[in-house]
């Protein structure tokens, strides 16, 4: 297969439940020629992958997106390492409470 047709392959493999308003905007893209069909598999995972799916609230609209942290910044204690020392903390409070 050519690259571009592994790219929609992909695309069309995308989870529906997620990925349905970014589907059907890329198609219309598609259609309308706004936007230039994919040149390969990168190309179209890193627009799936950035696509801010938007999350409806009761008073607004926000966007969501969700990432991991791969390492954690030990001169900080950013990512896992402060997880796990809230924590503790947490429990070491309810223990002096009860």
């Amino acid at each position: 297969m050519d690259d571009p047709d592994i790219a929609m392959d992909f695309f069309r493999g995308l989870d529906n439940a997620r990925y349905a308003m970014f589907k059907t905007d890329y198609i219309n893209g598609l259609t309308s020629k706004a936007i230039d069909p994919p040149k390969d598999l990168n190309e179209i995972y890193l627009l799936a992958n950035q696509w801010l799916k938007p999350k409806v609230t009761t008073s607004s609209f926000a966007s969501t997106f969700l990432t991991t942290l791969d390492r954690v910044d030990e001169e900080n204690g950013r990512g896992r390492r402060r997880g796990k020392k809230k924590t503790a903390r947490r429990k070491e409070i309810n223990r002096e409470e009860h």
